[in-house]
């Protein structure tokens, strides 16, 4: 089981330096905005276009962004509820919070991978037995 909570630690710890990352990129190219919005000051009406690479950028970042922090939930076993965002049980098939009927999350796809069921370790997909402890896998 020490195995399978290095693995999960590892991952939770590399997703939320991809998030700390992320958030820094973010800022950056916010604050390239910022400053030719300003030196602009407004007077044309194709602004917009003029940051088109930065916003598509910045709308890029935050799905990325977004990704990371479903698999990190899904690691600690959790999700946010679609309706309210409050942070459930992976399992959950209502949310305790406002009620919401919620859609079956692909847990292994989310991850990357499948959990066994007898140690906790991650095991890639297609596998039919745990490389760490043996036991057969069944789909």
């Amino acid at each position: 089981m020490a195995t399978n909570e290095s693995q999960v630690a590892r991952k939770i710890m590399e997703g939320e330096q991809s998030l700390s990352e992320i958030d820094a990129s973010v800022k950056a190219l916010e604050t390239a905005i910022g400053k030719r919005y300003v030196e602009k000051h407004l007077a044309d009406a194709t602004v917009e276009a003029d940051y088109q690479e930065e916003i598509t950028r910045i709308k890029e970042l935050l799905t990325e962004k977004e990704e990371i922090e479903v698999r990190i939930l899904a690691f600690k076993g959790k999700r946010k509820c679609d309706a309210c965002k409050s942070v459930i049980d992976l399992s959950s098939m209502f949310c305790n919070r406002c009620g919401t009927k919620l859609e079956q999350v692909d847990f292994e796809r989310i991850i990357g991978g499948q959990i066994c069921p007898s140690c906790g370790s991650i095991i890639g997909e297609g596998v039919k037995f745990c490389t760490n402890c043996g036991t057969q896998l069944i789909k």
